[in-house]
């Protein structure tokens, strides 16, 4: 999330079902040392990642299980 100004949501997916979601994840502070900003990850193994403006998955409402076309 270097060099982003703004919360993200990440939906993380298998195949085409979404297995995983972080909400409204801060940015790292402006001067924060590339070594403490965190790294994240899903729970389970992934094939793909979707990152949205935080606020996005409660807004549309997106669950685990949900089946995702892309």
């Amino acid at each position: 999330m270097k060099g982003i100004s703004f919360p993200l949501d990440f939906v993380w997916i298998k195949d085409d079902k979404i297995v995983d979601i972080l909400e409204n994840i801060k940015p790292p502070q402006k001067d924060q040392p590339d070594s403490q900003i965190p790294i994240y990850s899903s729970k389970v193994e992934v094939d793909k990642v979707l990152e949205l403006n935080g606020g996005t998955v409660q807004r549309l409402n997106i669950k685990v299980g949900d089946t995702i076309k892309i």
